[in-house]
């Protein structure tokens, strides 16, 4: 290989990297916002079984 070859090898490689790199950080935040939206869902449901328990306690 001569020089040449080289760097273009090292700038094909740089790149495959960063965007290897960019989209596993994509990948994190949809995890971490699905893991919150799930939690919400599930915060939400206990509180409207709480409600529905004490609308039957007034009942």
């Amino acid at each position: 290989m001569n020089l040449k070859e080289r760097e273009k090898e090292k700038v094909l490689r740089s790149e495959a990297k960063e965007k290897n790199e960019k989209k596993i950080e994509i990948e994190k935040k949809n995890l971490y916002w699905r893991d919150l939206d799930m939690r919400l869902k599930k915060w939400y449901l206990r509180k409207k079984e709480e409600v529905v328990e004490e609308a039957r306690n007034y009942e």
